[in-house]
């Protein structure tokens, strides 16, 4: 039976930026397994990638500004900025006081700057962008290889059996033992989390909607914009389908 010190299963961005942190303090002892072939199969890899730095939540916003920088010292985000909109009258008051709290540049105005969009004011965040997330997810693996951390693909966990000094994971690839599992198992952190006597827990997906305010035309598909795309959850397909 394999053993190591810290198990972590699933192969997304929580992983493997567990795995990359873990690794140069447990050289040799920090193995990721996920059942996919590749990190990121699932949400990690299909998201909108926005990144967004005021959260309405100081907690939350002081590890977003960190993260935005360090993404951008990595060459990780395109800073194409970001455009908040109030439906109503000082909607954007408390985000307009964080982002001087943070010291995250905001340029604050009224009206849509954006035609066939309505809003009272908004608040522009040059700042903001998208990640790369392909590139972020390689990122991640490579310094937890790098680091000293295994990572292993195309593993399914069928089992898991929590005792006094650890958990034995029986997975497709034989049982591995270890002092401890991390669940970074995303939409099947609760069926993981059952298995190992863990509390339960109940992740509901939300529908998630994109709306198109300029022009879309995807390669491939000339002549073909719709005013709104809706993405939904296809487990035929393995991630998201338009």
């Amino acid at each position: 039976m394999r053993q190591t010190d810290i198990l972590i299963v699933g192969g997304g961005i929580a992983g493997l930026g567990l795995a990359a942190g873990l690794a140069g303090r447990r050289p040799g002892q920090v193995l990721l397994v996920d059942r996919e072939g590749q990190p990121g199969f699932y949400a990690s890899g299909h998201n909108a990638a926005i990144a967004r730095q005021l959260t309405g939540r100081p907690e939350h916003t002081a590890l977003t500004v960190e993260g935005t920088a360090r993404l951008g010292e990595a060459g990780l985000i395109l800073h194409r900025g970001g455009l908040l909109l109030e439906a109503d009258p000082g909607g954007l008051d408390a985000l307009r006081q964080e982002a001087l709290a943070f010291g995250v540049p905001a340029d604050a105005g009224t009206g849509c700057p954006l035609a066939g969009l309505q809003a009272v004011g908004h608040l522009r965040l040059p700042v903001d962008g998208v990640m790369d997330a392909d590139r972020l997810l390689a990122h991640c693996a490579d310094r937890a290889r790098t680091a000293g951390a295994e990572l292993a693909y195309g593993i399914a966990v069928q089992a898991v059996h929590p005792g006094s000094e650890g958990f034995e994971v029986e997975t497709s690839a034989g049982a591995i033992r270890s002092r401890v599992l991390v669940n970074a198992a995303g939409a099947w952190a609760g069926p993981l989390g059952a298995m190992a006597g863990g509390h339960p827990l109940v992740i509901q997906p939300l529908r998630r909607h994109l709306r198109l305010v300029g022009d879309f035309t995807p390669e491939g598909h000339q002549g073909l914009a719709p005013e709104l795309l809706e993405l939904v959850s296809d487990e035929d397909l393995h991630g998201l389908r338009v």
